[in-house]
């Protein structure tokens, strides 16, 4: 017996829930939604003060490559630590 998608899209996924596959993409999405969370509140966009749909963008943007720039950091510290540790 086949039931739609469409009948129950939260219980009857496209991808089966024991698959790899499906940790890959649910742990992608818990990335993003980390990121987001990020934005909202290390950077203040919860309770902004920002008008303008050019100035939110430019203030977006920047935190981007802020975060960006810290997880390069923090790859290339912790590559370096163990470098030192092994060498």
């Amino acid at each position: 017996m086949r039931i739609p998608l469409a009948v129950e899209p939260r219980i009857l996924t496209a991808l089966a829930r024991s698959t790899y596959k499906w940790e890959r993409v649910y742990d992608m999405r818990t990335s993003v939604e980390r990121a987001n969370s990020r934005l909202d509140v290390s950077f203040g966009f919860k309770q902004h003060s920002i008008r303008g749909l050019n100035k939110r963008s430019l203030r977006c943007i920047l935190a981007l490559c802020v975060m960006s720039c810290c997880s390069a950091h923090v790859k290339l510290v912790t590559a370096q630590m163990t470098l030192t540790t092994f060498s």
